[in-house]
């Protein structure tokens, strides 16, 4: 392994004691949960990702929830790229001390460091007192990411773990970009949105078209489902007042001016890669520049 190719990323985990951190852990590191211990003060593993050309490896800082450790716990936060706040989902206690312990602990030690809620234990249905909802309203008013795993889905572990590392690294560019970079970006993004929403209105009215020629009642129906879910897209790029007035010719004029103006600007962006906004998670709506609820590949900047 080169080592000038491998990106190197320290992970603290912290939460009550109990809450499955330790179990994550060696889920991800090496599968076999029998060989867990309690966590005495801090433990250390290491984890390697391979994902889209990059390599990474994450150095994890496994803590143990005592009181009676909070003197050493600056240490660990020193040069730390993430902290991963983890509580039980079957353990409201573990839930509210995320708000009252560890957010302000984190803060208190470093406040810019990016931060991401886990809701372990996620299998355990029956058992299960703190609702998806409530994790994510806590998570969206910290304005930090919320996952859900459980240490006996392993493969849910990995996802997590890997969702987390490209966010973190896709951070990191963002921060590394120039000022005329990121107003670049900000720019594609918005023609972007608009193309968009260009095609989707042209896709509307040539079906609102082939309803009047065409006399099928069941053809009609479903052209009306077509164009209630075009609509719905249309709503969501933010441009729907824009091009709502805009004929058919119109529209297919702007698609080709943005289309040109968009191979323009993404030839302008850093080759370093730094200036490359396409690396999104997956496992979000933000899978594409036009925020459609599925992965859209005519949005990514190639």
């Amino acid at each position: 392994m080169d080592p000038e190719n491998v990106q190197i990323l320290k992970l603290v985990v912290v939460g009550d004691s109990q809450v499955g951190k330790s179990s994550l852990l060696v889920r991800l590191t090496n599968g076999n949960l029998h060989t867990i211990q309690t966590t005495i003060a801090v433990d250390f593993k290491t984890h390697i990702i391979r994902k889209d050309g990059l390599t990474i490896r994450l150095q994890l800082w496994d803590t143990a929830g005592q009181d009676r450790l909070y003197n050493l716990q600056s240490s660990f936060y020193r040069g730390a790229d993430g902290v991963l706040i983890v509580f039980d989902v079957c353990n409201k206690e573990s839930f509210q001390h995320v708000k009252t312990r560890w957010l302000p602990e984190v803060d208190e030690f470093n406040r810019v460091i990016p931060k991401f809620l886990i809701g372990n234990k996620c299998d355990k249905m029956d058992e299960r007192c703190i609702d998806s909802q409530s994790a994510k309203g806590l998570a969206t008013g910290e304005r930090i990411q919320y996952f859900e795993t459980s240490a006996f889905i392993a493969s849910t572990v990995q996802e997590v773990f890997t969702t987390i590392a490209f966010e973190i690294i896709n951070s990191k560019k963002t921060k590394s970009m120039s000022s005329v970079e990121r107003k670049l970006i900000m720019s594609l993004q918005s023609k972007i949105k608009e193309s968009k929403a260009c095609s989707t209105r042209l896709q509307i009215l040539l079906l609102q078209k082939e309803n009047e020629r065409v006399a099928d009642a069941e053809a009609n129906e479903n052209n009306l489902k077509k164009i209630h879910a075009l609509d719905i897209k249309l709503e969501k790029t933010g441009y729907k007042d824009q091009v709502h007035n805009l004929d058919e010719q119109q529209l297919k004029q702007r698609v080709e001016t943005l289309d040109q103006e968009l191979a323009g600007m993404r030839s302008r962006i850093s080759p370093s890669g730094n200036a490359n906004p396409t690396s999104r998670s997956q496992n979000t709506s933000e899978s594409c520049f036009c925020n459609s609820d599925e992965s859209c590949s005519s949005c990514c900047v190639m």
